[in-house]
């Protein structure tokens, strides 16, 4: 039987684990709260990779896999295929080098992030994946700061950093090791993380590394370390352009600009992508953006390395949008979409569809159910909040963000 075609069967157990910026290593990149999706907490103690990997909690959850059995910890990827929307689980098949029957576990893929060390505070982000967000969100007003807590499930966190033991126990496995996936916090803000991919171009300079990085932090040392790195790609986090970048972001757009122009030209980047994180923010600004960067487009920036991900968090969704909005921006898109550079993918769009029209979706399989806070109030007051805190206001660049506060604030003052 070809266990790929199977509904409950996925590859990456067998290949490899994840470790998030709160310390825990899982079974993948896939948020999930499921007890059986953690395998080890790094907090409590240390260990190995191996020690995880090989142990016995992932081995009950491949046992259960072969057999066809329903796994909660995968509850994410399920969800997302019976809505007819690409999974984590399909797409990591797509992608795997041997499509055989072969799943003797090696490992071979790992998802790692340093820690939660940033330097930025964006508006879609939390102190999970952000030391500078920690700090900011100490002003946080309440009904914002609830919102978020409740989503994120959390209420206080402890930065955590990847013990030596860990890291020495990754070099240890790096001949079997063919990807090798960094996020974040922010990888090249991280100096254990620039010390690490140092070590990496010692030992074995031909390993593929992708990153995740807001491309703020490119200094000539890590440009230095890129050069003895021979297969690097990355994907640089950006979501829009001019004002509506530097409110969601909180720092210079043209900065952003000019380092992405130096990436495009470095010898030893093979892929060079965009994220775009979708919000009520910036739903505005996407065409504009994708407009904006076709202008790079190049062997290693090429016409499908754009990727949409819509954010979910109820206080800053897309859904926000007003009835007489949605239908107008979501034509738009479509649109502009059709006539423009690069290609974004009918998976991707429906998503954009889900979300704007509120449609039930996948999207919505980890938003907790909880009335503790309306979610209108909560984007106001966190617009506000940080509108002071980028000392502009975000709707002066986008008027359907205007009409969503005006319409709530005179809804409730009748």
């Amino acid at each position: 039987m070809n266990k790929k075609h199977t509904k409950h069967f996925c590859y990456i157990p067998f290949d490899g684990i994840t470790i998030d910026p709160r310390g825990h290593a899982q079974l993948c990149p896939v948020w999930s709260d499921e007890a059986d999706h953690s395998l080890h907490d790094f907090t409590k103690s240390s260990t190995t990779i191996e020690n995880i990997f090989y142990g016995e909690r992932i081995k009950k959850i491949r046992e259960k896999m072969l057999n066809g059995e329903h796994i909660n910890a995968c509850k994410y990827c399920y969800s997302r295929e019976q809505h007819n929307l690409e999974s984590k689980r399909i797409k990591y098949a797509m992608s795997r080098k041997r499509f055989t029957d072969d799943i003797t576990p090696k490992i071979k893929y790992l998802d790692i992030s340093f820690s939660n060390q940033c330097n930025l505070g964006c508006v879609m982000c939390n102190s999970i994946h952000s030391s500078h967000w920690h700090q900011q969100e100490k002003s946080m007003p309440e009904k914002a700061r609830n919102a978020l807590k409740t989503h994120y499930d959390y209420n206080q966190f402890k930065p955590v950093t990847l013990q030596k033991e860990v890291l020495e126990s990754i070099l240890d496995n790096i001949n079997d090791l063919e990807l090798l996936i960094i996020k974040g916090g922010e990888p090249l803000y991280d100096k254990n993380c620039l010390a690490f991919l140092d070590k990496i171009s010692n030992v074995k300079p031909t390993l593929k590394i992708r990153m995740v990085s807001n491309i703020t932090a490119i200094s000539k040392k890590t440009l230095e370390t890129f050069s003895r790195l021979k297969d690097i790609e990355i994907f640089a986090s950006i979501d829009g352009i001019g004002k509506t970048y530097e409110w969601i972001r909180g720092t210079n757009f043209n900065n952003i600009d000019k380092n992405f122009q130096r990436l495009l030209t470095h010898p030893n980047i093979s892929v060079l992508g965009i994220n775009f994180v979708l919000s009520i923010y910036n739903v505005g600004n996407m065409i504009d953006t994708i407009n904006y960067f076709s202008k790079y487009q190049n062997n290693i920036f090429s016409q499908n390395n754009i990727s949409i991900y819509p954010a979910i968090q109820p206080y800053l969704c897309a859904n926000l949008l007003l009835n007489q909005h949605q239908n107008t921006i979501f034509k738009t898109i479509i649109e502009e979409i059709q006539k423009s550079a690069f290609i974004i993918p009918s998976i991707e769009l429906q998503s954009i569809k889900n979300i704007i029209f509120n449609i039930d979706s996948a999207f919505l399989v980890i938003n907790k159910d909880d009335d503790s806070y309306n979610r209108y109030e909560s984007f106001i007051e966190f617009t506000n909040w940080m509108n002071t805190v980028r000392k502009f206001n975000i709707q002066d660049e986008h008027n359907y963000i205007a009409d969503i506060i005006n319409t709530y604030t005179e809804e409730n003052n009748d």
